[in-house]
């Protein structure tokens, strides 16, 4: 787990990620239509091909097995930090997906949460040696230090498959993803690698 729920107004039980989603916990995902099946699916939020009807919110779990990390709370600080995770892949993976058979593969067998409506978190999953420059496709703008009340978007594919999801600064007003709003806001600076954000979107 990468994400610290400080404070959170809604969350719910979650979708399918797509297969190899790569989606971590506290990134930005967004909600696409499975091609096979038809049926709603989680994806990594991406501002190159999501617009901002899609987005769902902030992951809650991982989905994938690699690069996890988890929050931890210094017993002697009472600071949170993020830490490398070990885990277990079955019962971590959340797209191994038979329902009767946990050691099985095939469709997933539990959903992602999402955090959808409000609330203050902590998040490792953030870009700050770029920002966004572009409304879609570029992440290239100048590497950004952040402050209280800054506002974040979603990473785009257009530069780098590996932003999509993650939080990246991005002036409101010249971003498309958020031209009206702010997906999230920053409450203070980096510590011990995690970005406090507010989470601000509501919807379209």
């Amino acid at each position: 787990m990468a994400l610290f729920v400080k404070q959170a107004n809604q969350f719910n039980s979650g979708w399918l990620a797509e297969s190899a989603s790569g989606i971590l916990a506290g990134m930005v995902v967004a909600i696409e239509t499975n091609s096979s099946t038809g049926e709603i699916q989680l994806a990594r939020a991406d501002r190159n091909t999501h617009t901002i009807d899609a987005i769902a919110g902030l992951a809650g779990d991982d989905a994938t097995n690699s690069s996890n990390t988890m929050v931890v709370v210094d017993p002697v600080y009472q600071v949170v930090m993020s830490k490398p995770a070990r885990r277990l892949g079955d019962y971590f993976d959340e797209t191994n997906t038979t329902r009767a058979n946990w050691t099985d593969g095939g469709t997933a067998k539990r959903g992602v949460t999402v955090f959808s409506i409000g609330g203050e978190f902590a998040s490792d999953q953030y870009i700050i040696d770029a920002s966004a420059s572009h409304a879609t496709n570029a992440d290239a703008g100048a590497a950004h230090t952040p402050a209280i009340n800054d506002g974040y978007t979603c990473g785009s594919s257009g530069t780098d498959a590996a932003d999509t999801g993650k939080l990246i600064y991005g002036a409101v007003g010249t971003i498309t993803i958020a031209s009206k709003f702010a997906l999230a806001r920053c409450t203070g600076a980096i510590s011990n690698s995690l970005l406090p954000i507010r989470w601000v979107f509501s919807g379209a």
